[in-house]
């Protein structure tokens, strides 16, 4: 199954196997989405992981834009990016949990997630 980007709220990235139009939440209409939106409805279809990174920062961070989640699922703006280093691509709606693990952890960053989400993800364990 392909999970896709569609949700961050503070160190938690919710990814889903509904395409973007079809996933939603309460308040993702509204902007701005940090203090109008909820996790996603349809969690049976989601897979959440954590993630620290020294850069990376979601809409709305260090004066940014005020954007609804459904502004940002239909990548007007990317829900990850920085300010601060310029090399860092952001980190848009859609991107699948694999590009996203790797873009976090090859720029400085982690992921916490379920060892069944790693299993999903191929990792090999012994």
């Amino acid at each position: 199954m392909n999970y896709k980007l569609c949700y961050i709220e503070g160190n938690f990235a919710y990814f889903t196997s509904l395409s973007l139009e079809e996933q939603t939440g309460p308040g993702w209409a509204k902007g701005a989405y940090e203090t109008n939106a909820d996790e996603p409805t349809n969690l049976e279809d989601i897979i959440i992981v954590s993630f620290r990174h020294p850069e990376y920062s979601v809409p709305g961070s260090y004066g940014r834009a005020v954007v609804s989640v459904d502004n940002i699922n239909k990548q007007n703006v990317a829900w990850l990016s920085s300010d601060f280093a310029g090399d860092l691509k952001p980190i848009h709606a859609g991107t699948s949990l694999p590009e996203f693990v790797k873009r976090i952890t090859e720029t400085d960053g982690e992921i916490f997630a379920t060892l069944e989400t790693w299993k999903l993800l191929g990792e090999k364990y012994e």
